[in-house]
């Protein structure tokens, strides 16, 4: 394999670090420092902020993450929803999707494909 091959092997083994890791993966991705619409990204992964003492051998510390980051916990996916509903919404008549799209129709599908 190539250089990413090798890397992976490296952090399987513990040579590299997860956060070295996880930027080789970020620029095999093709994202950059010098473009912030192609910035970097860093998984998510804690769940308690509000600790002074973060325990990682707890597991109530870390974030589920076969859920978005919108769905931490019930508060903030009630706002999530909120929001998300909203969203859509404001998209319902077609002079509100012409200002959104500076005068012109986007693609319908990724304005809105289904409810399911």
């Amino acid at each position: 394999g190539g250089w990413l091959h090798k890397v992976t092997a490296a952090w399987q083994a513990g040579r590299v670090s997860n956060f070295d890791y996880l930027l080789y993966l970020n620029l095999a991705a093709g994202r950059s420092f010098n473009d912030l619409a192609q910035w970097p990204v860093f998984p998510w992964v804690l769940a308690n902020y509000v600790t002074s003492h973060l325990d990682l051998n707890d597991p109530a510390n870390f974030r589920d993450l076969s859920k978005p980051v919108g769905a931490l916990n019930p508060a903030r996916l009630k706002d999530f929803k909120k929001r998300y509903v909203m969203y859509w919404l404001l998209r319902a008549a077609p002079a509100h999707m012409l200002r959104l799209q500076n005068g012109r129709f986007d693609a319908a599908d990724r304005l809105f494909l289904s409810v399911q």
